[in-house]
Formats: structure tokens, sequence, C-alpha cells
């Protein structure tokens, strides 16, 4: 036979004999098998591209718990990826047999016939066919469609999601995608990629300031152990192309996106539109006026008034701190009024960690007892349920509601604060203090009567009434409108119960002699005006519910109301919130309806309603269900045994804490309960966030670092300003005093003047209003970059997750320098600035 002929599978097993021929034979089923496990590899590959689970590997949930239908799904996943590994691992090693293998018959051949070329010998193999192959493809492309389809029945596909929530009022003609994305509610928080390690020491090193030294090293040794060993979810709730769409709106700088002012809805506007429509509303001259920056001369007298209370000893050392902590303004924004022609909006003035903020949380907590000495007030729908179910009408009784015009504004401030003293006494907590009504006087004065914000690089200040948007305004107001109704609506003979702003009263006046009566009491030099609705067919509606007199049993039935302007959304379920935080609003709307309606035929249409609201916000229907049927029964027997629990295990935390929450920290929730430290959760990422919906100033309480020549770095705090802060920096680096306490000024002696700190180039590293946390941030970033400046003491049990994670920190602070700066003018002057939120 010709020494290079093809070969079959006749004539090798003839030449080379049964032995040699089983060799080849055990080879050629390796090949089949590699060429099927290659094929059952990319079909787990792509059930895990596209998040399925093979028939073969579903694991039943009998139990129908909700907590345990989640770990099977994250048990399937896990069988599925352990497979694809495995199924890895299967191919290398078959592959490392089919060399063996080849080798040992490659060995056989030259032995057996040392004179032949043995390179088509066994081309009679059947390792190349493709046949088996694409059978087995298609087998899996069923498969895998079948399995996308039954898929598609369980979520809703994303070509149908409803973008009805999202209203775009801008010239911007944005993407359906876009529209998609924002349908999910700017209070969707998207899956963290990475822990945020400044905010988490920050936050726990605050709370654990009074904690025993025992507890407060447990808790340092659980919560680094948690940051050790947590890994990024494997699961985002936002995809890659979800994340661009997002930078595509935030660096779109001629749309806003902000809510409506009622209803949930989210509105696209003219970035230039809504400034204009903002300016045009502060261009009021009875209402505001333009001001040059007052912070100065604010800050002036917040001082006064603390020292001189301190130096009194009416306020202790913490009081005097946190009262002078904060230099920044309130600042507006405002929401569109959808419901109303050309969309006027509402402004709304944003007080949270600001210059007033901490001394009006004070005077609140002196005077929030007052609340109490005022008649039919109602806290809440609840509240107004209860007092109606207590109500028989008479057959000439009707209903009407009494809304207030403006109160914040038209609140007379001066005669507000004259109640508030009269009825002092009645405060046991102001009782229990030093201060005197003359000290309350002045610190009432401080709070309402400088009501000083910015909008858009200006500076204005509210003429008239209460400050919009300050803890005290809601209260004071109810205080002072009180006492002024008691006065004015004496003649509108009826029972009533007010929210607020808003009246519910049941009197015999027909509709004709309330107009009149309104009309009359409208036409008075008073301030306040009002608004009025008489009950149509019986009914009314008031708050978030419709009130119905039945002449039948001459009662009044409740019933839930909703606006036609709703979203008819709830926090989406895949939003990265807590789960309970998405169950509890489930039974909460749930007993709402029930504890509401009382009608059982209306509450099935209710609770229809709701459901396909959650259907809306992307609620599993079992979930829904579950959560409903499980109000429903406890609601029946009357067990509030959970909230008694609840209570009685709040009293016994010694400590609370807040993080930011990401999946799985409920762990940590739980092991600092057994230290007796409650974990709450905060939200900073939200995709309000992430996208433009705001026009405010940046805090002026930072973090700053400034480099060195020579390489070295100084990191600095400050609740003025980098601007004001680097003024300083520069003054002492010229003064250059032997005596200078400036670390800077000591680091340029020290060198003999070889190497220069440039103060210009300063960046911003990190805002914090707070000012001891604002201290801890500093001791963190001066450990991580080692530099020169002092800083306030940690606990050392931090230092091993600093070391292990700083290097991580630092490079995303360098890239941010580099890649990301925004350069801010200041007078005369240019400084770099680094927006970064900074990440783990």
């Amino acid at each position: 036979m010709n020494s290079s002929t093809f070969l079959t599978r006749y004539d090798f097993r003839t030449l080379y004999g049964e032995r040699i021929y089983a060799i080849a034979q055990h080879l050629e089923k390796l090949h089949v098998k590699q060429s099927k496990l290659e094929e059952h590899i990319d079909f787990l590959k792509k059930c895990k591209q596209n998040n399925l689970i093979p028939n073969g590997l579903h694991l039943k949930n009998t139990t129908y718990i909700y907590k345990n239908t989640q770990l099977l799904n994250k048990t399937m996943h896990k069988i599925r990826n352990n497979l694809i590994e495995h199924q890895y691992k299967q191919k290398h090693c078959l592959e490392i047999e089919l060399a063996t293998q080849k080798s040992i018959l490659d060995l056989y051949l030259n032995n057996h016939q040392p004179l032949r070329q043995h390179q088509f010998d066994l081309s009679w193999i059947n390792k190349r066919d493709d046949l088996p192959k694409i059978k087995l493809r298609q087998k899996h492309e069923i498969k895998l469609q079948k399995l996308l389809k039954n898929q598609s029945t369980r979520i809703k596909l994303d070509k149908d999601i409803d973008t009805s929530n999202v209203i775009n009022i801008s010239d911007k003609i944005l993407k359906n995608e876009h529209l998609k994305i924002l349908s999910k509610g700017l209070k969707f928080v998207p899956t963290p990629t990475n822990l945020n390690i400044i905010d988490i020491i920050t936050n726990a090193e605050k709370s654990l300031y009074s904690a025993s030294l025992t507890n407060k090293q447990l808790a340092i040794s659980e919560i680094s152990t948690f940051v050790t060993k947590w890994r990024k979810p494997t699961r985002p709730n936002l995809t890659k192309q979800e994340l661009t769409l997002l930078k595509e709106l935030k660096n779109d700088e001629q749309i806003i996106i902000i809510p409506a002012d009622k209803g949930g809805k989210i509105v696209i506007m003219n970035r230039q539109d809504y400034i204009n429509k903002v300016e045009q509303k502060l261009s009021d001259f009875d209402l505001y006026e333009e001001v040059n920056d007052p912070t100065s001369s604010l800050k002036k007298i917040i001082n006064e008034i603390t020292f001189k209370l301190f130096s009194q000893h009416k306020i202790d050392d913490y009081q005097k701190k946190i009262w002078t902590s904060i230099d920044d303004l309130p600042y507006v924004r405002a929401q569109p009024k959808m419901h109303k022609k050309d969309h006027p909006l509402r402004i709304i003035t944003c007080t949270r960690s600001t210059i007033l903020s901490y001394v009006s949380k004070y005077v609140y907590s002196l005077i929030e007892q007052l609340r109490e000495t005022l008649k039919n007030c109602l806290k809440n729908t609840r509240n107004l349920i209860t007092e109606i179910a207590k109500i028989t009408l008479d057959p000439d009784d009707r209903l009407i509601s009494i809304d207030v015009v403006d109160m914040f504004t038209n609140v007379p401030v001066s005669q507000a604060i004259s109640i508030v003293l009269q009825l002092i006494g009645s405060s046991e907590k102001f009782c229990q203090t030093r201060l005197t009504k003359s000290d309350l006087y002045d610190l009432l004065n401080l709070c309402l009567k400088n009501s000083y914000f910015t909008f858009n690089g200006r500076f204005y200040r509210q003429k008239n009434g209460l400050p919009m948007g300050n803890i005290l305004s809601g209260l004071i107001a109810d205080i002072y409108l009180h006492h002024h109704l008691q006065q004015r609506l004496i003649e509108i003979q009826g029972r009533t119960w007010r929210y607020v702003d808003d009246m519910l009263v049941i009197t015999k006046m027909s509709e004709t002699e309330i107009e009149k009566y309104m009309k009359k009491i409208n036409s008075t030099k008073h301030k306040i005006k009002f608004t009025y609705e008489y009950e149509k067919k019986n009914q009314l509606n008031y708050l978030d519910t419709t009130l119905t007199r039945n002449t039948t049993t001459n009662r009044i039935d409740i019933q839930w109301y909703r606006k036609d302007t709703a979203s008819d959304r709830f926090l989406n379920y895949q939003s990265c919130h807590q789960q309970s935080i998405k169950k509890n609003i489930i039974k909460n709307m749930t007993e709402r309806i029930i504890t509401t309606t009382k009608d059982s035929h209306q509450q099935i249409n209710d609770l229809k309603a709701l459901k396909r609201m959650f259907e809306n916000s992307q609620y599993p229907k079992d979930e829904i269900e579950k959560q409903i049927q499980e109000t429903i029964r406890k609601l029946s027997n009357n067990d509030n045994s959970q909230s008694i629990n609840n209570q009685k295990k709040k009293d016994e935390y010694e400590i609370s804490m807040s993080l930011p929450y990401t999946p799985g920290i409920e762990v940590l929730k739980r092991k600092l309960d057994k230290l007796k430290i409650k974990l709450y959760f905060s939200y900073p990422q939200k995709l309000s966030s992430l996208v433009p919906s705001n026009i405010n100033r940046k805090s002026k309480a930072i973090v700053y670092k400034i480099p060195c020549e020579c390489g070295a770095e100084y990191i600095g705090e400050t609740k003025r300003g980098l601007d004001e802060r680097m003024q300083e920096h520069i003054r002492n680096i010229k003064e250059n005093d032997d005596q200078s306490k400036s670390e800077m000024v000591q680091h340029h002696r020290q060198q003999n003047g070889i190497c220069k700190f440039n103060p210009k180039i300063a960046t911003v590293i990190d805002y914090e209003t707070d000012e001891r946390k604002r201290l801890i941030k500093e001791t963190l970033y001066s450990n991580i970059f080692n530099t020169i400046n002092r800083h306030v003491k940690i606990n050392q049990s931090w230092l091993p997750i600093l070391n292990k994670l700083g290097n991580t920190i630092k490079k995303h602070i360098r890239f941010k320098e580099q890649h990301d700066p925004t350069t801010i003018n200041k007078g005369d002057k240019t400084v770099i600035v680094a927006r970064t939120k900074m990440k783990g």
C-alpha cells in the first residue's frame, strides 16, 4: 500500500489491527464529546447573557415564602454559573486527554509502520463532522427561544414600559429609551458598583462617639469585615446602555428634569425656560427683593445670639458649635403645576443643612408641644377617619372644604410670634430650659425674619410671611391659623377640622350663603384669603378621601381618592432599596384603602386599582397579592403585635447609625442589632442625582487638597468656601512669619524655601455640611495621602481597612483631578474644582 495514501476505516483496521484501531476509535469518541461540550457551554453562556435558567436547573418553591423564592433564584443562578465553570474545566481536561491519546496513537503507528507517512492515516475519523454540532445547536436554539418567550410572559418587556408618567415640555426630542429609564422615577436607586468607604467610616465614627470602648471596637470590627467581604453585585438593575443614556441626559445643558408639583409625574423642561419662570416669580416685589450676599451679616447676628446664650449658660457647648457650623444659605427650586394652564411653577425653599437649620430645629423642639393645645387639628387621614366615624348628620347638614390661599407668605410673622409667646407656658420642654420668653423671642425673630436664599448665583430675601421650607413654618402657621380662624370664621355655624391650610366644615349654610360669606371675609384688610368648594351630589374630596353624605344612615361614607393628575406609580420594584421598604409600601397602601373605604364592593375596586399601580411599578404579581392578603388578614384579626415588638425593640437600642444602602448590608444590620446599634439606610445615589435636576450652588462646606512642588500635600476643611479659605492660605504664605502655625509655612521653612504650596490650584475632594463629619473626612483623606497637616484623631481600628483600600480612593481622586475638572471663576482668580463623590 502506498506510504502516503488516504485510509478508510476498513483499510486502517486491516493495516494496523484491532488493538490500534480501538485506540483510534476512543480518540474519535473524544472528539465527538469535545464538540458536544463546546455546544453545551455556548448554550449556557447565552442563558447567562439573557439572565435565563435552563429548565433542567429550575428549583421549585413549595413554601410560597418570598424570601425562599429569592434564595432559590440566587441558588439557580449560582448553579448555572458553577456548571459553566465546571464544563470549562471538563473541556480543559478533555483537551489534555485528546493530546495524550493522539501522542500514544502516533507512537503505535510509527512502531507498527515505521516506513509509512502517517499524516492521512486518521482522515476517516469523524472528528470534524459538523452535522452533530448543527443538530445540537438547533436543539439549543429552540430551547433558548422557549426560555426567552417564557421570560417575556413573567416580566414586562422593555418595549411595553409605560412612559405616561414622563412629560416632555422641552424643545428637545428625546429617544423613547430616555423616557423609559426616566419612567422608573427620580427616586429610583441604581445598584451601587462600589462602596463609599469614606462615608461609611465617617458616619460610623460619628455615631460611635458615645459608645463604650468594647462596643465601639466590636462595631468597627463588624463593619470592617463587611467592607472587606463585600463584592460588587452581579446583577445590576441598570444595563450599560441605560447608564449611557443617563450620562447623555446628565450632560445635556439645555434641559432640566424635575418632579411635577402634584401626582409624582416627571417633567422635562427647557433649562432656560425654567430659570426664566423662577426669576419671574422672584421678581414679585411685594414678596421678594434681590439683595447682596447676606452671609456675613447673618453670621454676625447668629454669633451674637449664640455667644450671649452660651455665656449665660442657657445653651451648652455642643449647641454653640453646631449653631455656628454652617455658612450655606438656603436655595430655591421649583415644581411645575401640570394641572394648570401654562404650567406655572411652585417655589420651594430648601433649608436642609443651611445656615439657620440647627437653630430652627432647636426652637422647634421647644415649641412642638404647643400643637397639642390646638383643637380639631388633623394629624393625618387616619385621624380624619376616626373623627368622621363619630359624626351623625342632620338632614340639612352640608359638606364644604375651605382652603387658605398662599398660607405661608401671608402669615404675619410678628403676630404669630406673639401668639407663640402667649402659649409657651404649655410647653414642658421650654419650661425645663433656662431660656426666658425674651430669649425665645430673639430666636424666633432670627429664624423667621431672615428668609434669605439663593437662585442661579443671585441672592434674595422673602419680605413677608413665614420662610417656606423652614421646619418652624408649618407649626407656627398652624398655631396662628388656629387663633385667626376662631375670630374670622365665627359666623360659620358647624363642625370644623383642619389639616394645615385645608379645612373641612359640616354646616347648615346653603351654597349661596357660603358664597356671600366668603366674599365678605375676603373683602376685609386681612392678608389671609380663602377659597372654598361646596359638595356636589352629596360628595366632597378632602385630603386623599372622598366623603359622601349617606342620606339613609345619616353618616358620612369614606372612600380612598386618587387625583386624575397622579402618575399611578410607586417606588420602582427594581430600585436598589431595602426589600422591606417595598413590602411596607404595599402593606401601608393596602391598610389605607381597607381603613378608608368601608364599602366591600368599592374596596375590591380600589384594591384592583392599587394592584395596577404596583404592576406599573414592576412589582411581581405574586408579591403584590401575598402582601395584600397578609395585610387584610392582620387587619381582620386586629393583629398589631409586629408594631408593638418593633417599638419595644426600638426602645432597647443605645445608638443609631446611618450607612449608604448596598445589597447584602442586611447582614451587617443584624450583627449591629446584637450590639444594640440601630442601623438605618441612606440612599444618596438616586436617579435625580444622575440627571440635570436642579440649579443650586455647591455647598461651601468642603474638604480640599493643596499640592506642593516637592510632592507633599496638604488637606484641610472649611465651612466658608474654597475661595475665602485659599485667600487666607495665600496671605499666610506671603507673610512667611516665623511664629506662624500654618503647616504650609512651616513646611516651606523646613525645606529652606526650595518648594512651595500653591493654593490657587487647590481641589475640592469632598463636600460635608456636618462639622464633625467634615473633620473626620479630613483625617481619613490625610491618612490616605500621608499629608503634612494636623487633624483630629479617629479610632485606630479603621487603619487596616484604610491601608487596604486607600490606594483605590487615591487613584479615584487623582483620576478625577486629571479628567473631570470644573473651572469656577472667583472674581479675578480661577480655581480648579474636582467634582467628585467619593467611592471606595
